[in-house]
């Protein structure tokens, strides 16, 4: 038996498999990039879905395919910030970690997007509190995407 060979077999092996791996995770990032790429943009904030909060969300996209994510006050000042990140597995999901700024208060969100109306529905959970409040927005873009022009 030459050990050699069978040294530079494994590291081959070893290599080739690191490779592969790799790639498959970089097509899981583009794919969800190319996928979701679309949410980057400005939303109105509808608390429980109706009324309006005067704030807008500001969606950018990463360049791993993540998003963040920024609430404004209706003044401009940014009120709190979260990182999202869409499901390259459950078509149209989202979960992201948010946090005020300047403060303690943070929590989690549930995004799921509706392609038949290009809304994003956010359910929330606050951590930062022992009830862990829950509470329910729909983001509603300023420019939809069926009139972006391409």
């Amino acid at each position: 038996m030459d050990w050699g060979m069978l040294l530079l077999g494994g590291v081959v092996g070893f290599v080739v498999n690191w490779c592969w791996d790799e790639y498959k995770r970089r097509k899981k990032i583009a794919d969800v990039n190319r996928r979701y790429s679309f949410l980057a943009r400005r939303y109105t904030n509808l608390r429980n879905g109706t009324t309006a909060t005067g704030g807008t969300i500001e969606i950018t996209q990463n360049g791993d395919g993540t998003f963040q994510v920024t609430g404004f006050n209706p003044d401009g000042t940014t009120q709190w910030e979260s990182d999202l990140r869409m499901s390259p597995d459950e078509d149209g999901v989202g979960t992201a970690t948010y946090r005020y700024n300047g403060e303690l208060d943070h929590g989690t969100q549930r995004v799921v997007y509706f392609p038949q109306e290009d809304i994003l529905h956010v359910q929330g959970i606050n951590q930062s509190t022992p009830q862990h409040r829950e509470f329910f927005h729909v983001w509603k873009p300023h420019i939809r995407r069926d009139r972006i022009l391409t």
